[in-house]
């Protein structure tokens, strides 16, 4: 989960329009639903009658205690303090005994839970390994889950039919769901954009660039310009490649992100097509023209983040590097460029981040052999995949990132696309630290529904004329995300053969991939030795991995 915390922490997230909220009255199932691996259960358990079944909630007749284990990051309070965990008790009538491992012993621990066959009645905040789920999976010491949540979890299943690649990321190769995941997607969530300086476009009568030559044109306008005084113009910055990878690739017909990618349902590896030859030729005319910066290759980010201080920069191609990250006086200066076109495609393209913009976590939370009540578990855990108009008492799956709707947050405006934290806080503890502490797992991760399309009120960074999360918020919902095109999924399943022959043969290709990209475009490798560099990768094994790479896309979709 590592990488996608470090952008979340940012806690800028953005969510879904709530409507009024009313608790309905349901008929629970009263039929045994667990799947042919779970263990014998008590007469009582397998007629549910544990169960409160004339209303929604509370969800038991009769208090129970049920005990969850998982990963506690280093920020967190005590969980079983924390208020949302607290109210959802009163709700639900179970309490929660929380067994708390820190972050960095946790995967040691977690093997050794599953080892002494002393399990908890579930795993949450687990980082249950897509390896873990095939070994405990069929030992029975995990449940299946697809009959629980059918039966007993409508929110979890309704967005599992509204976002397929949940349950295709969450089902193991033997057929069956034995985690459930943490799923967030956030306007503000769209990576790796290009910032443009906008004062500059403006003195030189310039528009915003639409295609690659747009574009061209408007790098080397900035290059004759004489509108730096620190020094020379850098018309582009960025380093390496992949940031520039997942915004200039999509201009030439290829969405990806620079390696894997599927049109027509057809795996294929990206560098070894027409529209990544293009972009690498595009992107070489533009180095050697000194359009973009000369040390992309070899610069740090703290060197990058001085240039654009000194207002040399004409665009910003930088994940971190970006306005918000800037000193106040450079605040005014940049904006998003929207998805560019070119001669071999017209279609605006961009980046997929995760399953259509949405990040997907595997293996947070998993129902052990040993839990007595997997029914009134996966009602417990169905709480937090409700979309906010569901809310009940202020808890949806939102409370799993920001606390109660009403107690914590609430919305800032009658349009309902923009919230504030009103959460505790003082001197020594903002807000969102708060939330953090004592109040839910934040921007950490669980096993909930987090969809935003809204923006926090008055954004997240201090001493700023401009909300630039706000300003990503609304340019990525209006020319990043209805742009994102379905690539190859970032979490289809391997068989441990296929897995250790990939890790074997891809490592090193995709080594010789990054070391051509550089001698292609800095002239010394010349682009006529093109074809030797595609007979290298076939005879590296490619084929073979384009070849594994679609049975494993089309078993995903199965």
């Amino acid at each position: 989960m590592k990488k996608l915390l470090v952008i979340l922490l940012c806690l800028v997230v953005v969510t879904s329009v709530f409507a009024g909220c009313t608790i309905k009255v349901i008929e629970i199932s009263n039929e045994n639903t667990t799947g042919k691996k779970e263990p014998v259960v008590s007469a009582e358990n397998k007629t549910s009658s544990y169960l409160n079944t004339k209303t929604e909630f509370p969800i038991v007749n009769k208090q129970l205690t049920l005990r969850f284990m998982g990963a506690k990051n280093p920020l967190q309070g005590p969980w079983e303090e924390m208020d949302v965990y607290k109210a959802m008790e009163e709700l639900t009538n179970i309490k929660i005994q929380f067994d708390m491992v820190d972050d960095s012993a946790w995967a040691e621990k977690k093997k050794l839970v599953f080892a002494s066959g002393n399990l908890p009645d579930a795993f949450i905040r687990a980082d249950i390994t897509i390896e873990e789920e095939a070994t405990f999976g069929v030992q029975g010491l995990i449940m299946p889950l697809a009959d629980l949540i059918k039966n007993h979890a409508p929110h979890l299943e309704e967005t599992m039919k509204e976002f397929p690649n949940i349950r295709n990321s969450s089902t193991a190769l033997d057929g069956n769901m034995y985690t459930v995941p943490y799923v967030v997607r956030s306007l503000a969530m769209a990576e790796n954009l290009m910032y443009i300086n906008t004062t500059w476009l403006d003195k030189l009568g310039l528009k915003m660039p639409e295609n690659t030559d747009d574009f061209y044109n408007v790098l080397k306008k900035f290059k004759e310009s004489n509108f730096s005084k620190n020094g020379e113009v850098v018309p582009l910055i960025t380093r390496g490649m992949s940031v520039i990878n997942t915004t200039l690739l999509g201009a030439f017909g290829d969405s990806g992100g620079g390696r894997w990618n599927v049109i027509d349902n057809k795996v294929l590896f990206t560098p070894m097509t027409e529209a990544y030859k293009a972009y690498i030729t595009y992107v070489k005319k533009l180095y050697s023209e000194k359009l973009i910066d000369q040390n992309i290759f070899s610069h740090s980010l703290e060197q990058a983040i001085i240039k654009v201080i000194q207002e040399r920069v004409g665009v910003i191609c930088e994940s971190v590097c970006t306005p918000g990250n800037l000193p106040v006086t450079n605040e005014d200066l940049y904006t998003i460029i929207p998805p560019l076109t070119s001669s071999m495609n017209s279609k605006k393209l961009t980046f997929n981040i995760g399953s259509g913009g949405l990040q997907v976590l595997t293996g947070q939370f998993a129902i052990t052999s040993t839990n007595k009540y997997p029914e009134a578990t996966i009602r417990w855990l169905d709480l937090l995949w409700r979309k906010p108009q569901d809310e009940v008492n202020g808890l949806s799956g939102l409370s799993m990132w920001i606390g109660q709707r009403g107690v914590h947050w609430d919305y800032a405006n009658n349009e309902k696309n923009r919230y504030k934290l009103i959460a505790k806080g003082n001197k020594e503890t903002d807000p969102q630290m708060y939330i953090l502490q004592k109040v839910t797992f934040g921007a950490t991760g669980g096993p909930a529904r987090v969809i935003f399309d809204m923006v926090m009120e008055g954004g997240t960074a201090l001493n700023r004329k401009h909300d630039y999360q706000t300003l990503k918020a609304i340019e990525s919902a209006k020319s990043y995300f209805p742009y994102m095109a379905q690539g190859f999924p970032p979490l289809v399943r391997f068989t441990d053969r296929e897995r250790e022959k990939i890790q074997a043969v891809e490592t090193n290709i995709m080594t010789y991939v990054s070391q051509m990209e550089v001698k292609f475009i800095t002239g010394v490798e010349s682009l006529n030795n093109w074809d030797q560099f595609i007979s290298t990768l076939k005879m590296m094994g490619i084929e073979e991995m384009i070849a594994m790479r679609q049975v494993a896309y089309v078993n995903y979709f199965k």
